[in-house]
């Protein structure tokens, strides 16, 4: 943001890019890069990863985390500058890299805190507009299956400020998910409202749980963006 109380270097010479707001790139920032490694993180643990590059080798994984940018994108306004579908095309690139290493352990720590911050924000968004919440919807079921798995099994680590809240509800949730979706430190009380995206949720979940991670993936596919 191009608000300096002091004198600056010629950062622009190098290609930064200085604006007046820097609140509407921020928004695109954490909804699609934080809310992509959110929505990333859940799904590729419960197939078995466990690196987000190592995730992003299978052709399931990219083709969720890339519909999950597209639905995504549609809760941002136009930037002058940005080419959604460029930066979109960047962060796939960039998840992929092998030279990063990135844990998905890390990705999934404090998950009720970077869902409320980072995936709440544009499924609200994108409900009021009546726009599709598909891929937001499978990223908060397998966010829903893994913490249930983490109760009784050693191998689905969880570190999160309410951890015993989460997993307890997630818990509760299998077959009708409004027990996870009354957590009021994550989800506002208008989201039970929203009939379709509930029943959406509990498809998701049903899905995984009796066929797995790998054969609810293959239900998603990329829309042209």
């Amino acid at each position: 943001e191009d608000n300096f109380n002091v004198e600056r270097p010629d950062w622009e010479r190098l290609g930064v890019q200085l604006v007046n707001d820097v609140i509407p790139y921020e928004v695109m920032k954490t909804r699609l890069l934080n809310g992509g490694h959110s929505a990333l993180a859940f799904p590729s643990l419960l197939a078995g990863f466990k690196y987000v590059d190592d995730a992003m080798r299978n052709s399931d994984i990219i083709t969720f985390v890339h519909a999950y940018m597209l639905e995504v994108k549609e809760s941002l306004n136009p930037l002058e500058g940005v080419d959604y579908d460029l930066y979109i095309n960047e962060l796939l690139l960039r998840f992929a890299n092998p030279a990063i290493k990135d844990r998905l352990l890390r990705l999934a720590e404090d998950s009720s805190v970077k869902f409320l911050n980072f995936i709440i924000p544009p499924l609200i968004s994108l409900l009021k507009t009546g726009e599709s919440v598909s891929m937001i919807a499978f990223a908060v079921a397998s966010w829903i299956v893994y913490l249930s798995k983490s109760i009784s099994n050693t191998n689905y680590e969880v570190n999160d400020p309410i951890r015993t809240k989460i997993q307890h509800a997630a818990a509760q949730s299998l077959e009708d998910s409004g027990y996870f979706l009354s957590i009021i430190e994550i989800f506002p009380e208008e989201i039970m409202k929203h009939k379709d995206f509930v029943s959406e949720l509990n498809r998701n979940i049903t899905r995984i749980l009796k066929k797995g991670i790998a054969y609810a993936l293959t239900f998603i596919t990329v829309k042209n963006p």
